[in-house]
């Protein structure tokens, strides 16, 4: 008997080449028996992502209508018409009817057949193609295209599924005094020092991490007993306190950027949101800034936003290059939401899209004469610069510059100065970009290479020789009792606490107590107390200020190559290092 999506859990549909045998992961409430004998298609139906073969993401309209089981002399993998025997695939031909390039993904035979949406590259005009999909193991065959918990307006969900269990569990187990987390970066010998980016970030999650009638409903999918998602239905964090560097405060390893004090369920269940919103604006800011170091004044544009991992991210890449190092950038997305000056040339695809290189260095600057950079490498650099000369000579303007992409930029940068200088274009600029990095740029000036500006894309925005920050967010004290982790490499220290920075330079940093007294600026700052904001948005402005007063205290060693080769670390006070010790003997001796 054919499998019906009206079967409850565990319900079992026949083996075939399009099917699969074994328990249905829900009843599939959203596919309905249509009055007609066919299957109506819920609005914004998706096939899943997680099915394997790469099976598309493509969306059905409203109204669109399936046939109930995929006509037998047309086996899986065939071409069918656009109305496929059987009836028409839409009750509105024309709108609904699957075009050419559409595959069908047929699943189960009569009553139970689902057909799903996909795509493939060459079906024929005016076909569709049936073909097999089988869903890996629990996957969920259909069901409404559910926007992310982001898009709710409830950030619940935005963590770890292991953090949901331990939250759980401190519920029902009664768990819930104030626990402090402590927010640090582990020791590499790869980053001397940081610029913390993202505390704005967090504060402004704070009131948004709740949980809605969506995310209650995941929760109930996922097993969470109702009690606590009742809870977890009245959560909201206003409680507690936050402790936090403001950012573009450069710091260390070791060195707390924020320490969350909450009910230990709260704090715990923010972790994975706190660790995600900190960590990449570091990653990049801190990479900024040591271009900007070895730049030596010269111009600095981001130029990666399309290797961004993500377009959102790609427009957080910008902000934290601009924060961190000055940075211009060519997202305009970026320039409109922060303000962030943008800047822009050409591209090869420009000069390749006229037959003559001339043509197209005169098509652009006569379009747009007061932004006449010219990308002058697709062919020949040199003769492309000599090009650009003569195209601005014909038109009598002055060129903002050249830029140069790729080749021996220092080479083919004093020879691109001479051809400018010498046609009396000495304030023409030279624009280099192409696999640029800190190392790189250094290499450039201290050459003396004549370049006014470098354009930083991959390397930047995936801080491409260090990735990743091994930045973690530990329980410290919980219930008045301090806790640490003793584990070699990834041993913590426990307690509350608080850097001091003595004489304005991170090289004297002190990591003590927080109530501890000690010479010198304490760098954290009460951020947030029981649901109230203590540290205001600053702007742009003003972070990137502190940015430039933290870099300009850097001693030589720190800020260009070649850099130290051991992360320096803070001196540890005394009374945390009593603490400490208090701690391994009570956790590690007495055992």
């Amino acid at each position: 008997m054919p499998w019906s999506p009206r079967g409850g859990p565990g319900a079992r549909r026949p083996a075939s080449p399009m099917c699969w045998s074994g328990p249905h992961p829900s009843p599939a409430p959203s596919l309905c028996r249509g009055q007609t004998g066919t299957w109506s298609v819920p609005p914004l139906l998706r096939a899943p992502p997680n099915l394997p073969g790469g099976c598309p993401d493509t969306v059905w309209s409203r109204g669109a209508r399936l046939p109930a089981e995929r006509p037998p002399d047309h086996p899986v993998g065939s071409l069918l018409p656009a109305a496929p025997p059987g009836g028409p695939v839409s009750d509105r031909p024309g709108r609904d009817t699957p075009q050419a390039g559409t595959t069908l993904l047929h699943r189960g035979e009569g009553a139970g057949g689902i057909l799903l949406p996909g795509i493939v590259s060459d079906p024929g005009a005016g076909a569709v193609r049936l073909r097999s999909c089988r869903p890996s193991e629990g996957a969920r065959m259909t069901g409404h295209h559910r926007r992310g918990s982001g898009a709710t307006g409830h950030l619940g969900l935005c963590t770890d599924l292991y953090e949901l269990r331990m939250v759980a569990s401190y519920l029902q187990q009664g768990m819930t005094a104030p626990a402090t987390f402590s927010l640090f970066i582990r020791p590499n010998a790869a980053r001397p020092w940081y610029v913390a980016l993202g505390i704005e970030r967090v504060l402004e999650l704070l009131p948004s991490f709740t949980f809605g009638p969506a995310e209650l409903d995941e929760l109930e999918r996922l097993g969470i007993d109702r009690p606590v998602r009742e809870a977890l239905a009245a959560w909201q964090v206003d409680a507690g306190e936050l402790w936090a560097v403001p950012d573009g405060t450069v710091v260390l390893a070791q060195e707390p950027l924020l320490e969350m004090t909450a009910p230990l369920p709260i704090a715990q269940l923010l972790e994975t949101a706190v660790v995600n919103l900190v960590q990449y604006p570091t990653l990049v800011a801190t990479k900024a800034a040591r271009c900007e170091l070895v730049a030596d004044g010269r111009k600095l544009a981001d130029f990666g936003f399309r290797r961004a991992h993500g377009l959102e991210t790609g427009v957080e890449a910008a902000l934290a290059a601009y924060v961190g190092g000055g940075f211009a950038t060519s997202n305009v997305e970026a320039g409109r939401r922060f303000g962030i000056p943008t800047t822009g040339t050409m591209a090869h695809s420009y000069v390749q899209a006229s037959t003559d290189e001339r043509e197209a260095f005169r098509r652009f600057a006569t379009d747009h004469p007061e932004h006449s950079i010219l990308l002058v490498d697709t062919y020949d650099t040199v003769r492309g610069v000599r090009r650009a000369i003569e195209v601005c000579q014909e038109l009598e303007i002055q060129p903002r510059g050249v830029r140069l992409d790729s080749g021996d930029m220092g080479a083919l940068a004093v020879e691109a100065r001479r051809l400018l200088d010498d046609a009396g274009y000495a304030d023409a600029t030279i624009f280099a970009s192409g696999g640029l990095d800190e190392e790189e740029i250094h290499r450039l000036v201290t050459e003396g290479a004549p370049i006014d500006g470098f354009g930083v894309g991959t390397a930047l925005t995936v801080s491409q020789d260090h990735p990743g920050l091994d930045i973690v967010y530990k329980l410290v004290e919980y219930d008045a009792r301090p806790v640490a982790k003793f584990s070699g490499v990834k041993s913590t220290f426990p307690g509350r606490k608080q850097v001091f920075r003595r004489g304005g330079a991170p090289t004297d940093d002190v990591l003590s107590l927080r109530d501890a007294t000690e010479e010198g600026r304490p760098l954290l700052q009460s951020a947030w107390q029981d649901g109230e904001r203590l540290l205001e948005d600053e702007g742009v402005a003003t972070v990137r200020d502190r940015v430039r007063a933290g870099l300009d205290t850097l001693p030589d060693a720190w800020r260009r190559p070649p850099y130290v080769e051991h992360a320096p670390l803070p001196t540890i006070g005394r009374c945390l290092d009593e603490l400490t010790e208090e701690v391994r003997h009570a956790v590690v001796d007495d055992e």
